[in-house]
Parts: structure tokens; C-alpha cells; sequence
């Protein structure tokens, strides 16, 4: 997997250079600091690496996390897969979050979320997403709103439901906000959470993923909560079917018209919508 970089995007072809630089392991995620443009993190197989030269020709990596320090610090004694998700606080500067994944044969292989208020310095860790499948070819999704609430999809498994997570205290800890409807063919694959016109992060958006249907990932579901999980309804129109990357535009397009709505409730208020 390799990181390419254009400063020409809107291009009919855009020209890409390849700056992966030192990273090593398979790429999973990349997330751009919304405080600095020239910061960069990216996590991978091989645990979390930034840049703080991104806009340079060679910018240099550094890794912050390797996948040694990430087992010794969150005492799991499953197996390590990847770091998958990294997201910025969209409200704190230097704040960060990453999910780490784990596996095994054995039951119980809990995901654990990493949070760090000092671009990386130090790491507190929490089990994130109680996952109860072996199943290790499933990434969750991660999610920060404002106030730093964080939300989890989890993975799935033979017996087992995807579940729904939330974090209302930063990362420290998480509960199950949904489950009903997420059962062996079914993952909550995707969540976003506005951050304009949504100051506790009430409304959050998830991508229920069918993977029972033929072809695979067809039929997904556009879901929505104003209470931070209480309740949820199904917002997907109406005979609307689809493959999963069309879901995935849809919710991201949701949050981004809550975003513009809320940009125009805030005149000169920019959007720095990203989500994992």
C-alpha cells in the first residue's frame, strides 16, 4: 500500500507522487490534522506513523506507536492485526484517535481505542468495540464529533450481532447505543457524526451493511439518532437500493448537509468535516 500525494486534483488526470517514505506494513488509514496542514497520520499493520512536513516533496515519516507498544499497553493477549481507524478531534487541537484490532481462534478478540491530547507523546487506551467474533477480515469504523464523543461500528461474526459503541467521556470508556437489527449478516460498517449545528454530538449516521444479499454489500441501510443512540430511525428513502460505497457517499453526504446547515447558521464558520 503506498501514500501518493497531487496538487493537482481537480485535473482530468492528476499527477501523483508516491511519498510513502518509511512506512512499513499494510496502510489501513490516514487522517489530516484540521489545525495544521502540514501534519499528517497514518496508521497501518505495523502500528501509527505521522509527519509533521507533509506539504514537503519527501515528507518524512516518523512511527509514533509500533504494534509491540500498542500490545503491552492495552495487556490484550489476542493477536495484534492493525491500527485500522485514525481521526482528528475537530475541536481540540493535537488530540487524536486510533482503533486497534485484535484476533484469535478464541472467543472475545475486543478492539481497543487509543486517545492522545499531545500529538502522540502519550496514550491512554480503553476497550472500545467487545467485538465476540474470531472473525479478523472485518475493520470497524470510528468517529469523533464534537465535545470528543467517539463512535464505534463493530465487526461481525458466525452467531454473533455488530454493535454500535459510544464514548461519551473522550475515550475513557464506551457502552452499546444499538444493536437491534445488526445480527450474523448485518455490520454497522460506517459512522459519521456532523460536527456543525451538532455541539454534543447528538446526531449521529451510521451504514448498515447487508452482506447477506447477492451480490455482496447490496441493500445497505442509512440510519440516524438526534439523541446520541436513545432512539433510531431509518432514513434511507424508499425502494432505494444501492452497493455499499454509494451508502457510504450518502452518509457522508447527510453529514455534510448538516454541516452546510449549520455553516449558514455560523456565517464564516468552515467545514472540517472528517470522519473514519
Amino acid at each position: 500500500t503506498k501514500i501518493g500525494k497531487t496538487s493537482d486534483f481537480t485535473a482530468i488526470s492528476p499527477q501523483y507522487s508516491n511519498v510513502t517514505g518509511g512506512i512499513t506494513g499494510t496502510i489501513a488509514d490516514m487522517a489530516l490534522d484540521p489545525f495544521n496542514s502540514n501534519i499528517a497520520w497514518v496508521t497501518a499493520s505495523s502500528g501509527v506513523w505521522r509527519t509533521t512536513n507533509l506539504l514537503d516533496i519527501a515528507p518524512v515519516w516518523t512511527q509514533i506507536l509500533t504494534s509491540t507498544q500498542i500490545i503491552t499497553a492495552t495487556g490484550s493477549v489476542h493477536l495484534f492485526k492493525d491500527v485500522s481507524r485514525v481521526v482528528a478531534s475537530p475541536t481540540n487541537p493535537g488530540t487524536f484517535f486510533v482503533r486497534a484490532n485484535f484476533y484469535d481462534l478464541g472467543p472475545n478478540p475486543d478492539d481497543y481505542v487509543g486517545h492522545t491530547h499531545d500529538n502522540g507523546a502519550t496514550w491512554t487506551w480503553a476497550i472500545g468495540a467487545a467485538v465476540t467474533s474470531t472473525n479478523n477480515n472485518r475493520q470497524g469504523s470510528l468517529a469523533v464529533g464534537p465535545g470528543n464523543v467517539v463512535a464505534l461500528g463493530g465487526a461481525i461474526g458466525s452467531g454473533n450481532e455488530g454493535k454500535v459503541w459510544l464514548s461519551t467521556d473522550g475515550g475513557h470508556s464506551f457502552s452499546v447505543v444499538y444493536s437491534s437489527g445488526f445480527n450474523t449478516f448485518h455490520a454497522p460498517v460506517d459512522v459519521f457524526i456532523p460536527l456543525h449545528n451538532n455541539p454534543t454530538s447528538q446526531i449521529i449516521y451510521l451504514i448498515d451493511e447487508n452482506i447477506s444479499n447477492s451480490p455482496p454489500n447490496s441493500n445497505p441501510k442509512l440510519m440516524r439518532t438526534t439523541n446520541r443512540g436513545e432512539t433510531w430511525e431509518n432514513i434511507t428513502p424508499t425502494g432505494w437500493t444501492t452497493n455499499l460505497e454509494t451508502a457510504r457517499r450518502m452518509g457522508a453526504a447527510a453529514t455534510n448537509r448538516q454541516a452546510r446547515s449549520g455553516a449558514r447558521t455560523h456565517a464564516g464558520s468552515p467545514s472540517r468535516d472528517r470522519q473514519g
